[in-house]
C-alpha cells in the first residue's frame, strides 16, 4: 500500500487487528520502501522501531531525533507522535517497521550465521530478509523463504535458524503492555 504521505510504500506483514483502517491497530508489523525525501507520517501514541534491510541508508531529524542509520540491520526506537523528517542517503532503501500502540517499544532481533532462541512471552513476528530460515517449536517446523514472513503466539519458545547465509529479523512484541 502506497504512504499517507507518498514517499514511499509499504508490505504489511501483520497486525491487530487484522481488519483495522491505516492507524487503527494495536501492533504493526511491515517492510517499508522508503523512495524520496520527506516527512516521516504521524502516529500518536505509537512507539516505532526501525531496521534498515536494504540500501545505502537515511538520516532522520526531529525535535528529539537525529539519528542516521547508515549500516544494514542498524535499528532505531523513536515516538511517532513527533514529526520526523527524512533524508535519504544514497538512494531508496527498505526498513522492518514495528509499531505498537504502547510507551514500551518492541524487542528487536536479527538472525544472522546462527540460531537465535525466542522465549515464550511475546509475540513473534519475523520476516525473511535474505535466504532461508527454519522457526522450529515443540509444535513443528516451519520453514520461511526470503521475503516471506511468519507470525509465532504466545506461549511456546521457538528457535530461529538461518540457514547457509540467511538474514532474518524478529519483532517481539509485548502483548500485554499494549493500550
Amino acid at each position: 500500500m502506497p504512504w499517507r504521505n507518498g514517499g514511499g510504500d509499504t508490505l504489511e506483514i501483520a497486525r491487530d487487528p487484522a481488519d483495522g483502517g491505516a492507524t487503527a491497530f494495536r501492533w504493526r508489523v511491515s517492510v517499508a520502501t522508503v523512495e524520496r525525501d520527506g516527512p516521516f507520517s504521524h502516529f500518536p501514541g505509537v512507539a516505532r522501531t526501525l531496521v534498515l534491510i536494504d540500501g545505502a541508508g537515511l538520516r532522520l531529524d526531529g525535535a528529539h531525533v537525529h539519528h542516521t542509520l547508515a549500516s544494514r540491520h542498524a535499528v532505531l526506537t523513536l515516538s511517532g507522535d513527533e514529526a520526523v523528517e527524512c533524508r535519504l542517503l544514497e538512494g531508496p532503501v527498505r526498513i522492518f517497521n514495528v509499531m505498537v500502540r504502547s510507551p514500551q517499544p518492541a524487542t528487536v532481533a536479527i538472525a544472522t550465521g546462527a540460531d537465535l532462541d525466542v522465549a515464550a512471552d511475546r509475540l513473534c513476528v519475523g520476516y525473511a530478509v535474505r535466504g532461508t530460515l527454519a522457526v522450529t517449536a515443540k509444535a513443528g517446523r516451519l520453514v520461511v523463504t526470503e521475503g516471506d514472513a511468519f507470525a509465532h503466539a504466545t506461549g511456546l519458545p521457538f528457535t530461529l535458524r538461518p540457514l547457509d547465509d540467511a538474514v532474518g529479523v524478529v519483532a517481539m512484541i509485548d502483548a500485554a503492555r499494549l493500550a
